[in-house]
């Protein structure tokens, strides 16, 4: 009998800890979080023209770390509501990588489009003491990540997502497509992408699929401007949205659990 028990209530356990690790109250729906961005790219001259057509430069052209400042959920009435903010000891960093430019269009007054491709977004759970103050660093090679000199990856990792094309109306390749004003004082510009969940922790926590046709879990909007501090070439926010969902592993784990339990009563 206790043998059953003991192993009802491990159960149990494996269905409640990994929603413990970040707690969102069993909110279920609409999600967004906000973050503040600190971004370190390539700065193109007014006039600057080019398409690789999908090759990219071979360089890294863009990166980043960034924080979450809030995580919010919708109302019944359609608003916003606070779900969670950052602790000492709880907060959600990262850093982002792997991006390379693709097509430039800047004209004589710097305004225009910039299109790259590839890139990589990860998140880590652990304590609030993420260090932009550092600086950005060494650019990191091409598909490979930062040497992390800000303490983002002192944590666990919460969510690993990559861009995927579909950023851009007008080309099939691109994964993060900004309109810029490259001499605007200070600079100016927003961003797009599209985010595909492959990992992490909270991996399941989020809707499959709900952009793109099912190609993407997560979209990305950003406002940014420049120069940032610590000789960021910009700082950047505005949300990333995406959907929490129940956890299907852990639904069928309560499941068992509660047969389990159901099961003893009866006997007992």
């Amino acid at each position: 009998m206790m043998k059953k028990v003991l192993l009802t209530l491990v159960l149990m356990f494996l269905v409640v800890s990994p929603a413990m690790a970040l707690d969102l109250g069993g909110y279920v729906g609409p999600i967004q979080f906000k973050y503040n961005n600190w971004d370190y790219g390539t700065i193109y001259n007014p006039g600057t023209s080019f398409d690789l057509g999908g090759q990219g430069t071979g360089v890294t052209n863009s990166y980043g770390i960034f924080e979450v400042t809030q995580i919010l959920g919708q109302t019944s009435g359609g608003g916003t509501m606070t779900l969670w903010t950052p602790t000492a000891s709880e907060s959600l960093k990262g850093y982002f990588y792997g991006l390379t430019d693709d097509k430039v269009s800047l004209n004589a007054f710097g305004q225009g489009t910039i299109y790259s491709i590839g890139g990589v977004i990860e998140m880590y759970l652990g304590p609030q003491n993420l260090t932009p103050n550092v600086g950005p660093g060494l650019i990191p090679t091409l598909g490979n990540a930062p040497s992390d000199i800000w303490n983002v990856t002192d944590g666990n990792l919460f969510l690993k997502a990559n861009f995927v094309p579909g950023a851009s109306l007008t080309d099939s390749t691109t994964t993060y497509a900004q309109q810029i004003n490259s001499i605007a004082n200070p600079l100016i510009g927003s961003g797009l992408a599209y985010l595909d969940i492959v990992g992490g922790s909270a991996a399941g926590m989020f809707a499959q699929g709900d952009y793109l046709n099912g190609s993407a879990d997560l979209k990305l909007q950003a406002n940014y401007n420049g120069p940032g501090p610590y000789n960021w070439t910009a700082e950047s926010f505005d949300p990333v949205r995406g959907r929490v969902i129940p956890e299907p592993a852990s639904m069928i784990l309560m499941g068992i659990g509660l047969v389990g339990a159901a099961r003893l009563r009866r006997r007992a």
